[in-house]
């Protein structure tokens, strides 16, 4: 089966798409479980575990909310926003975008070349 390069981007970005979505699912269960634990284990003297896990959970929190910004379907096409605090998923994201656009010019050059070809044989 041959696959073009555009179709290979896109099941690349399907991938990476459904792995961020199964991120965001274990991290929300993580967190879910952390708030059951919480709940459940009486309060002691002890401040610095609570404090630790609240940090530990309000950090998963925002986990969570990165990734689910990522993972939210294409809002409008051509319009690109910066959604995480991560520059390196940034820099992906943008490139993946920049690869599409540039694919997207590449084929309407060869369908273009591809009409003219065939008025030309006419």
């Amino acid at each position: 089966v041959v696959i073009s390069k555009e179709q290979s981007l896109i099941l690349k970005q399907r991938e990476i798409i459904s792995q961020l979505h199964q991120q965001v699912r274990e991290l929300q269960e993580e967190v879910q479980a952390s708030q059951h634990q919480t709940v459940s284990q009486p309060r002691g003297d002890h401040q610095a575990p609570g404090d630790q896990e609240a940090e530990i959970s309000a950090e998963r929190q925002q986990r969570v909310q990165q990734l689910q910004a990522l993972t939210l379907g294409p809002s409008s096409p051509g319009k690109q926003a910066v959604v995480s605090q991560s520059r390196e998923v940034d820099a992906v994201v943008t490139a993946l975008h920049r690869n599409n656009d540039a694919l997207k010019r590449q084929k309407a050059m060869v369908v273009d070349e591809l009409r003219e070809l065939h008025k030309a044989v006419k």
